[in-house]
């Protein structure tokens, strides 16, 4: 709950890695022990000293180049990693009608399913879209969003 990461040496000394302590949503782009965050959690290196971690409250997955840590040599920025398959729904609950947003320009294939897997609307979107959901009965809605990267699911409630 102190919004950084840190690291113990065979020392024992602890020395933050990512975070200011401070809760929020900034940082890409400079010194990672300036960035804010929310709740980080699940760390993971790569081959290139880079650190990535899920700021999970924020709802994305950031990056920390050159990490200093074993044979990594310094700490140089933070970045936040592009998913191609971010959806949002809003609102959610809908009454007649309902946004669904993309990170993505490219066009993509909407499906919805009633809670009996029936296939009850199919359209193409890319970015923004609204949808008029006007036809659809009161109920839980599964959402698909097919890409040329996978498929997203979500679900959406209709209330009347």
């Amino acid at each position: 709950d102190n919004q950084r990461i840190r690291i113990i040496n065979t020392a024992g000394i602890i020395s933050t890695v990512v975070g200011n302590g401070t809760q929020g949503f900034s940082g890409d782009g400079g010194y990672a022990t300036a960035a804010e965050l929310s709740y980080p959690s699940v760390v993971a290196f790569d081959a290139n000293c880079n650190l990535y971690f899920a700021d999970s409250y924020n709802r994305r997955i950031r990056k920390v180049t050159n990490v200093a840590i074993g044979n990594c040599t310094m700490t140089t920025g933070i970045n936040q990693v592009t998913n191609n398959n971010e959806i949002n729904i809003y609102p959610n609950p809908a009454q007649t009608n309902f946004t669904i947003e993309t990170n993505s320009t490219d066009k993509q294939t909407l499906q919805i399913f009633d809670v009996n897997g029936k296939l009850v609307l199919t359209q193409t979107i890319n970015g923004k879209t609204n949808i008029d959901a006007n036809h659809l009965a009161e109920g839980v809605y599964n959402l698909s969003l097919i890409t040329t990267n996978g498929v997203v699911n979500k679900r959406l409630v209709i209330v009347k």
